[in-house]
């Protein structure tokens, strides 16, 4: 049996070797990629109309998740969350109330009150549309109490929103991460 020449061995591992390296940082980026996905920024589309103006129905989209593992989610932040009736159904909205408050409908105006110190907060929504009517499925008026890590959420487009008026505070769990707009300087 006749042995491979030197050059023709050496050829073929170089060959594996630069394969094997091949292999290993394609491994490495789909895992990074994964990490990042997952965890750290989600691609969404909106759907539907329920927080136009500021997103319009099929707009793309990322959801930041990793804030939302860190940092509680603040008053006016654009956050997607697990549908509270329907696990399988994710939802865009925006936070209104926050943990321990009491949330207030009435006369077409957002009451934010803190019970702890006393304070009213009456919402100056900038983003709503000036024709835009915030009623509850109660009327015109209807008072909401959040307990603990939970959090008042409300569509942009108050007339075709299903949010906290009608399925009540959404626990912070079922918050999966704060949304980015990123072609908003497009428009």
């Amino acid at each position: 049996m006749s042995q491979m020449p030197q050059s023709k061995t050496s050829y073929l591992k170089d060959s594996e070797r630069y394969l094997a390296r091949i292999v290993g940082i394609f491994a490495r980026t789909i895992l990074i990629v994964f990490v990042i996905r997952f965890f750290i920024f989600e691609p969404t589309i909106s759907d539907g109309t329920s927080m136009e103006p500021t997103l319009l129905d099929n707009e793309l989209l990322f959801t930041e998740k990793l804030s939302a593992l860190i940092v509680p989610p603040r008053r006016y932040n654009v956050v997607n969350l697990i549908d509270p009736a329907d696990h399988n159904r994710m939802l865009i909205k925006r936070v209104i109330g926050l943990p321990g408050e009491t949330v207030q409908i009435k006369g077409n105006r957002v009451v934010v009150s803190n019970p702890i110190d006393g304070s009213s907060l009456v919402l100056s929504e900038q983003y709503l549309r000036p024709d835009s009517v915030t009623l509850t499925q109660y009327g015109a008026s209807s008072t909401f109490v959040l307990p603990s890590h939970t959090y008042f959420v409300l569509g942009d487009n108050r007339t075709y929103s299903r949010d906290s008026r009608d399925f009540g505070p959404v626990h912070r769990s079922l918050i999966t991460g704060r949304v980015i707009m990123p072609f908003d300087w497009l428009r």
